[in-house]
């Protein structure tokens, strides 16, 4: 069975393009897509994903608040934060895996999702 990946991305263009990068390393890999937090959690809840990807700054929930969430229900789930924000010490706090910064590094991105499959 292939692993299953949830990304949390407000900005269309950004979200498609993230998918986009990902299928094409990684054709095997089952994605699915929320545009804000809370819809990230409750996804989570009912799904059964290998890793989560979010950005911080999103309707609803932010990204931090949705790892607080995730975090109260799953405490084991590997969770990206990707932002351009300089929070990567809330991050950890509020219970990230951890951090990739915006701009993205490809190169960065596809060794941490690669380190899941």
């Amino acid at each position: 069975m292939p692993m299953r990946l949830i990304c949390a991305e407000d900005d269309d263009h950004a979200r498609e393009t993230l998918i986009e990068l990902l299928r094409l390393s990684f054709p095997d890999l089952h994605i699915d897509a929320v545009a804000d937090g809370a819809s990230l959690v409750e996804r989570v809840k009912v799904g059964h994903y290998g890793l989560v990807l979010t950005d911080n700054t999103m309707p609803n929930l932010t990204g931090l608040e949705a790892i607080q969430h995730i975090r109260g229900f799953d405490g084991k789930i590997p969770i990206y934060l990707l932002t351009g924000d300089a929070i990567q010490k809330k991050a950890q706090e509020v219970g990230a895996t951890g951090f990739l910064p915006k701009p993205l590094d490809i190169h960065r991105l596809h060794a941490v999702v690669q380190s899941y499959l």
